[in-house]
Parts: C-alpha cells; structure tokens; sequence
C-alpha cells in the first residue's frame, strides 16, 4: 500500500510505500547511522526505540539532526557523506539534486560535501524483485579544531599564492590563529610545519586524537508494502 516513498528526505510518488515504524527513509536512516557508528553511539534504534509509540511514523530527519548535534557536541565536524541507495524503482536520478539538497541542509554542509546516487542488482534478490530498498552511507567525521586551522592555513596560503610570493606579514593573522588552535591542541612544538602544505599538515597531524578523523558507514534495509 502507499502512493509514496520518503528517500534523503525527499518524497517520491510511487505505487507502494516503504514499511518501517518511522517514516522509513532508508537513505537518511544509513546516513545517521554511519554517525553514530563513526561516534561508537550504536545505530537509531539505541537513541529512539523502535519500542517507543513516539516514534511511530516520525520524520527521520529528527533522527538525523540528532546524530549531527551529538558529532557537534563531542567537537566533530562533517567533512563529507557519501549515500549509495540501491533500487529497481523509483528512478532516483531525476530526484539526486532535490535529496542532496535537503541533505546537506538538515546536515549543515555545503551541497558539495553531499553525494546521493542510486543503483540497482540487475534484476538480483528482493532488491531486484522489487520487494524494498537498501541504502548505504559513508562519511567523514573531522575533528573541529583540525578544520577550523586547516581552513585558517589555507586562507592565509591562498592570499600568499596570489602574490606569486610568501609575503610572512600576509601570513601573520593565520600563524596567530594557528599558534592559537595549536596551543589549545598542545602540539604548537609543530607549528613550523603548519603553514607548508593542507596536505602536510593533515599527515603530520595524523597521529594526535585531537586531528584523528572518523569514519563511519552504515547499511540500512526497508521492505515495500505488499
């Protein structure tokens, strides 16, 4: 039954709706769930039991804007997500833009740190017999501290660049910041390295937790009304 199906939060007309004791949106559902993997806080059902009446047919995006408060209050940031959703039907590719849009406003991202994409089993298994929907999600969880002084680095590099030149007063305000992330961080010993590469810098800061990202993956499973 159904004449809909709720995918990364988009709705779908289509003759059979997914079932499930939310809303069944099996896109946002592996998407937080790779959240709280990457966090080591279990899957959705730990936060909002499937036992509890009071998520009976919720908007997953409750669900999803949990996981990100939590990423935030533990000081990560969302680096990227990447969702594969695997169907014969609905057709997901005249939908791509509306869900990675949707996505990326739920998760505070920029559309180009979003990826929503589809594809089928040729015809293989429940999937292929059109019987539900699966999806799978990854994404990075990056420490915020590291983000903020690598987007400090590269602003004061991309100003440098321009001038065709290392001009050090231009760099100046982002060396001030960065001493000041660093010594929050306490590895300001490196400092010198700071400013050399993005890509320098993430590898000599791989080793310490503060710089250590996290990643989390998540494969979720709805079965279509009959």
């Amino acid at each position: 039954p159904g004449d809909h199906v709720i995918l990364c939060g988009h709705r779908i007309p289509h003759d059979r709706g997914l079932q499930g004791h939310s809303d069944a949106d099996v896109g946002m559902h592996a998407v937080t769930d790779a959240i709280y993997g990457a966090l080591a806080e279990g899957d959705i059902g730990r936060h909002f039991p499937p036992s509890d009446p009071q998520w009976k047919g919720a908007d997953s995006a409750i669900f999803l804007k949990h996981a990100v408060a939590l990423a935030a209050s533990r000081e990560y940031r969302i680096a990227n997500m990447d969702c594969t959703l695997i169907c014969e039907f609905p057709k997901i590719g005249p939908h791509a833009t509306a869900m990675r849009t949707e996505m990326a406003r739920l998760m505070r991202l920029e559309p180009g740190q979003v990826s929503v994409k589809a594809t089928t089993t040729e015809g293989m298994g429940f999937v292929g017999r059109r019987e539900g929907i699966m999806a799978l999600a990854t994404l990075l969880l990056a420490a915020a501290a590291s983000v903020q002084l690598a987007e400090v680095l590269s602003a004061g590099l991309g100003r440098a660049s321009r001038l065709s030149r290392l001009v050090p007063a231009l760099l100046l305000p982002a060396i001030a910041r960065a001493r000041e992330l660093a010594n929050r961080i306490d590895c300001a010993n490196n400092l010198s390295q700071m400013y050399t590469s993005a890509h320098i810098y993430m590898s000599a800061y791989g080793k310490n937790r503060y710089f250590m990202p996290h990643v989390g993956d998540a494969f979720f499973t709805c079965l279509l009304g009959h």
